[in-house]
């Protein structure tokens, strides 16, 4: 295993992970210039593609809960270590924690499910608000590998702060629907 850090430039290369063993991943690092912490998003993501990694093909994610538990180091690689908790007929569960300098940074559950046990319309019920198209919103955000675009924008004198936003990838994911969740994990 090189210890060379390899920086990611854009979403999809930070989500492609160097695989050391069975159940042991690297992952890259974003440029994002002088930020000396790792942003969260990014280890989740890492980590639910190490998940998927180990599990049988054709199971996506169904669930993931993470604990934060220090801060990343930009200057650092990751090392993701998965523990295959259990493979049923159509679920499959693992933990991964993320790895720098020997201590874990960050410890994600998850689970995987067979894509033909996927409900459809499972989220029909979802309240729902009217909302613009991306074009006709302020570009915000300060990630270079995302376009991150305020629905309800931010006014500090008036006390109204963003909760929608329109986000996506500055270069194409792809077409695997597993790049696409981690994405949005990110």
């Amino acid at each position: 295993m090189s210890m060379e850090l390899e920086l990611a430039d854009d979403l999809a290369s930070l989500l492609a992970l160097e695989r050391v063993d069975r159940d042991l991943f690297r992952g890259r690092n974003a440029n994002f210039g002088p930020r000396r912490t790792l942003y969260g998003g990014q280890v989740a993501a890492q980590c639910l593609i190490a998940a998927a990694a180990t599990v049988e093909e054709g199971r996506l994610p169904h669930s993931f809960h993470g604990y934060f538990l220090r801060p990343g180091q930009s200057d650092r690689p990751v090392i993701l270590e998965v523990d295959r908790d259990r493979d049923g007929r159509s679920f499959s569960a693992r933990h991964v924690v993320a790895v720098q300098d020997g201590e874990v940074i960050f410890s994600m559950i998850t689970s995987f499910q067979t894509e033909s046990d996927v409900e459809d319309g499972e989220f029909d019920q979802a309240p729902r608000r009217e909302v613009p198209e991306p074009e006709a919103t302020r570009r915000a955000g300060w990630n270079p590998l995302l376009e991150v675009r305020e629905v309800t924008p931010t006014d500090f004198l008036k006390d109204v702060f963003t909760d929608c936003v329109w986000v996506r990838s500055l270069t194409p994911l792809g077409d695997d629907p597993l790049v696409h969740r981690a994405a949005l994990a990110y």
